[in-house]
């Protein structure tokens, strides 16, 4: 019941069918591709889940560059589903993820480009405090809103249903760091609303 099948004679779209018993004549003259378009389906940008329950970090993905030149770890989810079998099927030319298990499809290497150009632009215009604190629902919208956007360009019949930050913060490096001035912040912000306490 989630699945459609594109169908196709001598190359040609004739039929999107839904569940149930369907016939079309047998290859070189049809062919049919079987999708799941009601699945809501889960991509990881910047880090794996392990069918174990480890987690890996992917550095490539994960590290990017703030509005303020600081370099900030980002690990985030994207759920989607298919919205267009027809276009899901023949409009994307993809080579495809072989750690995620993805073939010629688009939610494979053009899906995660999207989510990648998309992060990396919406954290490139804030500075490094505002992505470590007040701003995650805002970054998380605006990551949506043009994924999206690229999707319907590329007209590869994706919907993004949602997009979840994981994990922000400093690298590891520099967590030591940022900790302190974080620290120093919120002691001189309560000092400021405490008029009893002087420094």
């Amino acid at each position: 019941p989630d699945e459609q099948a594109l169908v196709r004679q001598f190359g040609e779209v004739t039929d999107i069918a839904g569940p149930g018993l369907h016939w079309h004549a047998p290859a070189p003259i049809a062919k049919h591709d079987i999708v799941k378009v009601t699945q809501v389906q889960r991509m990881e940008v910047g880090f794996r889940s392990q069918p174990s329950g480890v987690v890996s970090t992917n550095p490539v993905e994960a590290l990017m560059i703030t509005g303020d030149e600081n370099i900030v770890d980002v690990e985030m989810v994207v759920l989607y589903r298919i919205s267009s079998i027809q276009d899901f099927v023949l409009n994307v030319r993809d080579p495809g993820e072989l750690d995620r298990g993805i073939g010629d499809r688009p939610d494979g290497r053009t899906l995660k480009d999207v989510a990648e150009v998309a992060l990396r632009g919406v954290i490139g215009q804030r500075i490094i405090d505002d992505v470590l604190t007040s701003e995650r629902g805002i970054i998380e919208q605006e990551v949506k809103d043009n994924m999206v956007a690229l999707l319907d360009l590329y007209q590869a019949g994706i919907l993004v249903e949602q997009v979840q930050l994981q994990t922000v913060r400093a690298p590891d490096q520099v967590q030591a760091a940022f900790d302190d001035v974080v620290s120093a912040k919120e002691d001189r912000t309560t000092g400021q609303r405490s008029p009893g306490i002087r420094r």
